[in-house]
């Protein structure tokens, strides 16, 4: 059936995305850890020299060739290539964005996923 193909090419690829098909060579990439406030001139500036992709600003951008990984107790994901963390869940409740510097704090507290510095995006 060409629907069944179409979905077929369309697993395809996004697993070729999942397993980096680019032949490519990931690079570390360093993102700031603190929240900056930029100028649509220095967010222009930093998104063509980071090669990240814009459709309006820098459609030549090839953006970030992720490295995902689960963390041994399966809590978390860490992208080997940005150092970055998030949990795997996320929460199994809706947490309004007011009430979740608590619940930052409860995961820092406990140590969840063995760390103690989680923070909002």
């Amino acid at each position: 059936m060409p629907g069944n193909q179409s979905i077929s090419a369309i697993a395809a690829v996004f697993l070729c995305l999942l397993l980096s098909c680019t032949g490519e060579t990931p690079q570390p990439v360093q993102l700031r850890a603190a929240p900056d406030t930029l100028s649509v001139d220095a967010a222009r500036t930093m998104i063509v020299d980071m090669g990240f992709y814009d459709f309006h600003k820098h459609k030549a951008g090839k953006g970030i060739i992720h490295q995902y990984q689960l963390t041994a107790d399966g809590l978390a994901v860490i992208d080997a290539t940005t150092g970055l963390m998030w949990m795997r869940s996320g929460s199994k409740i809706h947490i309004p964005h007011a009430q979740a510097a608590n619940m930052i704090d409860y995961l820092n507290q406990e140590r969840f996923a063995g760390h103690s510095n989680w923070r909002l995006p």
